[in-house]
């Protein structure tokens, strides 16, 4: 059984890091863009969560079942704050 691992385009985290340095940097009220990439990247990052939630539901269910017949110990992940 495969798992799927979800990696960001290598543009996704550029433009977080290009963000926070751009509102972090200057000492006026971000502009417009800076609102508007935010909102973009928010809903890019709400995509990849679900997909991620998805992989943690289906996939890793069956292979915790999987190694569970075997007698191995799973993968438990714990909640976040």
């Amino acid at each position: 059984m495969a798992v799927a691992l979800v990696k960001y385009p290598p543009k996704f985290d550029d433009q977080i890091a290009w963000l926070i340095d751009v509102v972090n940097g200057k000492n006026a009220k971000p502009t417009q863009g800076c609102y508007d990439l935010y909102n973009d990247l928010q809903k890019q990052n709400e995509a990849y969560l679900q997909q991620v939630a998805g992989i943690i539901q289906s996939d890793l269910k069956k292979f915790n079942e999987e190694v569970a017949r075997q007698g191995v110990g799973g993968v438990i992940i714990e909640a976040v704050r």
